[in-house]
């Protein structure tokens, strides 16, 4: 008997080295059985990086077009950063911005593509950045603020520089 047993412990011992996923097997003639209840999962080798090809802009095809532009900045403003932030009404969601830096003839243009929804109104918040740290600053920067009621059409502001100036502007930045 010692022989038999030793013959289904080596078979046992035998699949229990062996690999989890090869079949069971013994020297007998009997129907081995698999009872292996491994859950091996296959990982993803694959290091390749996929990439979107979706190409559309997700734009609302009724938006306006908003431009933002001046050119009526003082000489010593030449190279100042000018910041500009578009949010509807009542919300402290950024439609747009978007900046840009004063030229030596005073002139700075900042595009900001079609961002108005019809029938809204919007705060159109900006500020030169004075001391160029790119944050706004009410006490050290130049801010202001218009407001847009009701947009119909596509909106172009051409701003004439003034000291009128509200720190509220700062809010988005």
């Amino acid at each position: 008997m010692r022989p038999l047993n030793l013959v289904i412990m080596s078979t046992i011992l035998g699949s229990c080295a062996g690999k989890d996923d090869a079949p069971a097997t013994d020297s007998d003639t009997d129907t081995d059985t698999d009872t292996d209840t491994d859950t091996d999962t296959d990982t993803d080798t694959d290091t390749d990086t996929d990439t979107d090809t979706d190409t559309d802009t997700d734009t609302n095809p009724n938006a306006f077009h908003f431009t933002w532009q001046s050119t009526d900045f003082p000489a010593d403003h030449d190279g100042v950063l000018v910041q500009v932030a578009v949010l509807p009404d009542g919300n402290p969601i950024i439609a747009g911005a978007g900046d840009g830096a004063v030229d030596a003839q005073g002139d700075v243009t900042i595009d900001l593509g079609e961002i108005l929804q019809p029938g809204l109104n919007y705060v159109v918040d900006f500020y030169a950045d004075l001391n160029a740290d790119g944050r706004c600053r009410g006490s050290e920067d130049e801010v202001w603020r218009l407001e847009l009621n009701s947009v119909q059409a596509d909106v172009v502001i051409d701003f004439p520089y003034g000291n009128n100036f509200d720190a509220a502007g700062c809010a988005p930045f």
